[in-house]
């Protein structure tokens, strides 16, 4: 996969930022009983949802940082719950890579080079060492990020937010009860170094359902990070697309 490839789908895959701390909304008032909600409060309430959401469609802005290269890019994205993703990346108005993830496979098509790299799932994560499961993809890629399980969870709460933190695996959600959304998910290494956060911002009413405008990743210790900013964003869509036609005489690259 060439380092344009590489970048872009990386961008893609994992909604991240390059700035400093995000900026949570702070101006929505926090529901009555806060703080004292327990956790099967909490977990009855990120699982309700006004409107399901099975699929979405979205016009994006991403920006990308690395040790390689860094840019940012307007991105057309399709995505189904347990399916398909779909993210075609433009920069100046040139279509350039078109990505293609399903449950078990991925397809980078990088019009510029001519190049098509495919490979499995487990090969994508030997190649972006990131949590690529369909359920954690969607669940990212929307903003509606929770943890797996209540159980061993320990809550506190400060002036506005819960914390349900993960000791066994040094997992920390942060949870907004304005919105009952995750707006940050951080992990740790047993020394107490951030592995990962991705952090969720800028909620908006999005046909009923409170998702995130701003989506971010940060990844430390690979000096990694990427911003994704929905500029439109349509949910349940009537038509979506995964379209995905390539010229057969494309160089093909397997990941093994």
């Amino acid at each position: 996969m060439s380092k344009l490839s590489f970048l872009l789908f990386f961008a893609l895959i994992f909604n991240a930022c390059s700035g400093s701390r995000p900026t949570f909304n702070t101006d929505a008032e926090v529901p009555e009983g806060f703080p004292n909600h327990t956790l099967e409060d909490i977990q009855s309430s990120l699982n309700m949802l006004t409107v399901p959401v099975d699929a979405y469609i979205a016009e994006s802005s991403l920006s990308v940082k690395t040790p390689a290269r860094s840019g940012s890019f307007s991105a057309s994205i399709s995505h189904r719950k347990n399916d398909s993703l779909l993210i075609t990346i433009s920069m100046l108005g040139i279509q350039g890579v078109k990505t293609l993830v399903t449950p078990d496979s991925f397809y980078v098509h990088d019009r510029i080079n001519k190049e098509l790299t495919i490979g499995g799932i487990e090969s994508l994560q030997k190649v972006l060492p990131l949590p690529v499961t369909s359920e954690t993809l969607y669940s990212s890629m929307l903003g509606l990020l929770q943890p797996e399980s209540m159980k061993e969870l320990e809550l506190s709460a400060d002036s506005r937010y819960y914390t349900l933190l993960l000791p066994d695996e040094n997992k920390k959600f942060m949870i907004d009860p304005a919105f009952w959304r995750v707006v940050r998910y951080e992990e740790r290494s047993e020394d107490g170094s951030l592995i990962e956060e991705r952090t969720f911002s800028e909620f908006d009413d999005i046909e009923g359902v409170y998702l995130p405008r701003r989506l971010t990743f940060r990844r430390p210790g690979d000096d990694m990070s990427a911003s994704i900013y929905y500029r439109d964003i349509n949910i349940n869509p009537r038509k979506i697309s995964f379209d995905f036609k390539v010229n057969p005489s494309v160089q093909r690259i397997i990941i093994p």
